[in-house]
C-alpha cells in the first residue's frame, strides 16, 4: 500500500536550514466595523529572524496550553483551550498515547492521489516531504530531536481506497497521525481515526465540518471553511448597503452547494440591510446554467453570488453577463473554488472585469515578481534544490503552509508536559493561537482556541478581477476570528 516513503535518512539533501530544533462554547462577535485596507506584512531581514519569531510565539503557546491543558490519563480525560474537554474512555483497550514514535522516530502518513488523472494532488505532499527533510537536517522535533518519517500513501484520490488505508493504519497502530487529501476521503476515515483516537490533523479540505472540536476533537482543519466565507460575503454586503439588498445565488447542486447555501441563508437571516434571497440549484454536470440565471436575472438582484464549482463557475460569468447580472447588480461574488485563471476567468474573457473574491488569505508565493520577502525566497530556494518546480502551487502550498502548519503543532506538543503524545498533539492543534503564519497576509490572525475558535483560518483576502491584466487585484483583509462557530454537520441540513 505504500506508494512514498520518506525516512530520517532518505532527505533530500538540500542545504538551506529552516528553524532551529524546529526545522519543519459560545463564541464571541469581536468582528471590526469594517474591513482593513490593503497592507504588507511586516518586513523582515532574513529567514533566520522569522525564526526566531516563530519561536517566541510557539513558547508563549507552549506556557499557555501548559497552564490551561490537562492529560489524565487515569481518569481517561484530556483538557484544552477555551474548555476543550476529550473523554478518552472509548479509545481502544490497546491504545498507545505514543503509538507511531519509535527509535526516536516519528512516523505521520498521508493518503493523496499519487497516481491517475488527479496525480497532480500528490504534489502537495511532496511539498511537505521536503519542508521535514530539512527539519530532520536541523534537528528534528522538541527537546529529543525526534525525526519525521513522512509516509505517502497513492489513494487515487478514491475514498474507498482512502478508507482501505487507514483501515490498515488504524489495525497496526504504526502512524503517530494521519493527514488526509480531500472532502469525501476525510469523511470517509475521520470517524475511524476519532475512535481510534489517531490525530488526523490539517486535512486538506475547506469543508465545514472539520471546524467540530466537541464531536471530532482528533480532526482539524485548515483553510478558510466555506461556512467562513459566507459568512465574509454576508458581512461584505452589510458593510456596503444600508438596506433593502435582494441577494441572487447560483448553487451547485451537491454537498460543496449545501454548505454555502446553508451557511449563506443562517447568516442573511441575521442581517439588517438583506431583504430577499433566492437561491437557484443548478446540476453539477450541466453543459449550461443560462436557464437558471435567466430566473435569477428575473429577480433584479443587488447582489449576485456564484455558489459553485470548476466549469460551472466560468458558465455562471458568462451567463451574468448574458442575462443582464453584471449590469444590474452592485456586487458579484466569485467564490474561492474559482479562483483559477487559466481555467475559470480566463475563458471568461471580458464578462469576468469587475468580480469580486474572497480567496482565503492566503500570499502568491510562486511568483518571484510578486513574493520578495526572506520567506518566500526560501521556499523556491528549498524547492529548486531538491529539483521540485517552485512555481507548481501544490508544491509550494505542501511545503510552506501545511508542512509549516503540522510543523508548529508537533513542536508544541513535544515541548508540552510529557513530550510528544497523541494526547498533546490533539491540545497543540486545538490551541496553537497567536502565531504569524508565513503563507498568509498579515492583517489575518492565524490559529485555534479550541471551540471558541475551531478554524484556523477565519479571514480573507478581498479581490477584484481585472481582465485586461488576466489578474486578480488585491484590495485589503477581512478577519472574523473567534466569531465564526463549531460546525457540527449533519449530512443533507449543514451545520447544527
Amino acid at each position: 500500500a505504500l506508494e512514498t516513503s520518506r525516512s530520517p535518512d532518505q532527505t533530500s539533501g538540500v542545504g538551506t536550514d529552516l528553524a532551529v530544533s524546529e526545522p519543519d462554547t459560545a463564541p464571541v462577535d469581536n468582528l471590526a466595523t469594517e474591513p482593513s485596507e490593503a497592507s504588507e506584512p511586516e518586513t523582515v531581514t532574513g529567514i533566520d529572524r522569522l525564526r526566531g519569531i516563530w519561536a517566541d510565539e510557539r513558547q508563549a503557546v507552549i506556557e499557555e496550553l501548559s497552564a490551561v491543558g490537562r492529560v489524565d490519563l487515569s481518569e481517561d480525560r484530556v483538557q484544552g483551550a477555551a474548555r476543550l474537554e476529550v473523554d478518552l474512555s472509548g479509545c481502544p483497550s490497546d491504545w498507545d498515547n505514543t503509538g507511531g514514535i519509535k527509535d526516536g522516530v516519528i512516523r505521520i502518513a498521508h493518503t493523496s492521489a499519487q497516481s491517475g488523472t488527479l496525480a497532480a494532488y500528490g504534489q502537495s505532499a511532496a511539498g511537505m516531504a521536503v519542508y521535514f527533510d530539512r527539519v530532520n537536517e536541523r534537528g528534528g522535533i522538541g527537546p529529543d530531536g525526534l525525526q519525521v518519517q513522512l509516509d505517502i500513501y497513492d489513494d487515487e484520490f478514491n475514498a474507498s481506497r482512502t478508507a482501505e488505508i487507514v483501515e490498515e493504519l488504524v489495525t497496526t497502530d504504526e502512524a503517530f497521525a494521519v493527514t488526509t487529501f480531500g472532502t469525501q476521503q476525510t469523511f470517509a476515515t475521520r470517524e475511524a481515526l476519532n475512535s481510534a483516537c489517531i490525530p488526523q490533523p490539517i486535512v486538506a479540505s475547506s469543508h465545514s465540518a472539520w471546524a467540530d472540536p466537541n464531536n471530532f476533537p482528533w480532526t482539524t482543519g485548515l483553510t478558510m471553511s466555506y461556512r467562513t466565507e459566507a459568512r465574509l460575503w454576508k458581512e461584505w454586503i452589510d458593510w456596503g448597503y444600508a438596506s433593502g439588498v435582494v441577494v441572487a445565488a447560483l448553487v451547485m447542486d451537491n454537498d460543496l452547494g449545501l454548505q454555502y447555501e446553508r451557511s449563506f441563508a443562517e447568516y442573511a437571516a441575521s442581517s439588517s440591510t438583506i431583504d430577499r434571497v433566492e437561491f437557484v440549484r443548478h446540476d453539477p454536470a450541466a453543459s449550461s446554467v443560462t436557464e437558471e440565471m435567466e430566473t435569477l436575472a428575473a429577480l433584479d438582484p443587488t447582489v449576485f453570488i456564484s455558489m459553485t464549482a470548476a466549469d460551472p463557475c466560468r458558465l455562471a460569468i458568462l451567463a451574468a453577463a448574458e442575462t443582464g447580472i453584471t449590469e444590474t447588480a452592485g456586487i458579484l461574488i466569485n467564490p474561492s473554488t474559482c479562483k483559477d485563471i487559466p481555467a475559470v476567468l480566463g475563458p471568461a474573457g471580458d464578462a469576468a472585469d469587475g468580480w469580486l473574491m474572497f480567496g482565503g488569505g492566503g500570499r502568491d508565493l510562486t511568483d518571484p515578481e510578486v513574493e520578495k520577502g526572506p520567506y518566500a525566497r526560501y521556499v523556491r530556494e528549498a524547492l529548486f534544490d531538491a529539483g521540485l518546480d517552485p512555481t507548481d502551487r501544490l508544491l509550494v502550498d505542501g511545503f510552506a503552509f501545511r508542512g509549516w502548519t503540522l510543523h508548529q503543532i508537533l513542536e508544541v506538543a513535544a515541548n508540552l508536559d510529557g513530550g510528544l503524545t497523541r494526547t498533546n498533539l490533539l491540545i497543540a492543534q486545538w490551541g496553537l493561537r497567536g502565531m504569524t503564519n508565513p503563507s498568509l497576509f498579515g492583517d489575518i490572525e492565524f490559529g485555534t482556541y479550541g471551540p471558541l475558535s475551531p478554524g484556523f483560518v477565519e479571514g480573507s483576502d478581498r479581490s477584484r478581477f481585472d481582465a485586461a491584466a488576466q489578474a486578480w487585484i488585491f484590495e485589503g483583509t477581512w478577519d472574523l476570528k473567534n466569531s465564526v462557530p463549531p460546525c457540527s454537520w449533519v449530512s443533507g441540513v449543514g451545520c447544527t
